[in-house]
């Protein structure tokens, strides 16, 4: 299939119940990582003086049609931690990454990188 691109909302909480939002951008190319809509940069900064932080939703609009799967990684190194774009669309109720939120610490870079569902 050829490549559809899609957009998206990362909500991050932190422990001191600070709400934040960016607002990503993706190519649907495995391998390319998400882009930030306020400044095109591919990574995160998290806020280093409010404790944890975490991923507490993801909403994306269609998903795209070949990379289907986003590897998270903190400060340069994969998390361990993929979830599935069809999981966490826009229009679900819940998604993944809401039942089961991912916890970064203080002042971590993170990014999300679109993979096939084969890798």
């Amino acid at each position: 299939m050829g490549a559809a691109a899609y957009k998206g909302l990362l909500t991050f909480t932190t422990s001191r119940g600070r709400r934040i939002d960016y607002q990503i951008a993706a190519t649907d190319t495995t391998t390319v990582y998400y882009t930030c809509a306020e400044d095109g940069l591919t990574d995160i900064q998290l806020p280093i003086n409010e404790g944890y932080v975490w991923l507490t939703n993801v909403a994306l609009v269609t998903g795209g049609t070949d990379c289907r799967k986003i590897k998270i990684w903190e400060n340069g190194k994969d998390r361990g931690y993929n979830f599935r774009t069809l999981d966490n669309l826009n229009t679900s109720v819940q998604g993944t990454v809401a039942a089961s939120p991912v916890r970064f610490e203080p002042g971590s870079r993170v990014a999300f990188q679109q993979l096939t569902q084969a890798t």
